[in-house]
């Protein structure tokens, strides 16, 4: 669904673009708010692999932004591959993680199996959280109870 977006003009007229999960929330933007008015970031991501020290970068697809002309016409977004993480790091690879343009939410990155932010980390300091009933917080009255950042 992003790369039929990307390559169908969904996104013209747009400076950046959040992609976010119904299942992800948000719980502080100020570091994407930091990260998209400053600097020459293009990209703010979470990796999968839970480490951006080296190499390797798996980008969630469940939330991430992205400044549209950085993608816009990129060979990637033509090809096919295993999962959308691995295509989505393909589209943003070369323009925005190697040019050393992500900002990377290390706080909500996981620290082990899934590919689900913050998952198996405090809660309280990840800026975006993927939320599944049970795992960091119940429904109460129907009403999600995770925690968000305060001003």
């Amino acid at each position: 669904a992003v790369v039929a977006a990307a390559r169908g003009g969904w996104w013209d007229g747009y400076d950046w673009v959040v992609r976010v999960n119904p299942d992800v929330i948000i719980r502080d933007e100020r570091p994407l708010l930091r990260a998209m008015t400053g600097g020459d970031t293009t990209g703010i991501f979470i990796n999968c692999y839970g480490d951006t020290t080296n190499k390797r970068h798996l980008v969630h697809t469940d939330f991430f932004a992205v400044k549209v002309s950085e993608v816009e016409g990129s060979p990637a977004l033509t090809k096919t591959a295993k999962t959308a993480e691995d295509q989505w790091t393909n589209v943003v690879r070369g323009p925005i993680i190697n040019r050393g343009r992500a900002v990377w939410l290390k706080e909500s990155q996981p620290r082990k199996g899934m590919c689900r932010a913050a998952q198996w980390r405090p809660m309280e300091g990840a800026a975006v959280v993927h939320h599944h009933l049970g795992e960091h917080a119940p429904l109460v009255n129907d009403t999600c109870t995770v925690p968000f950042a305060r001003n």
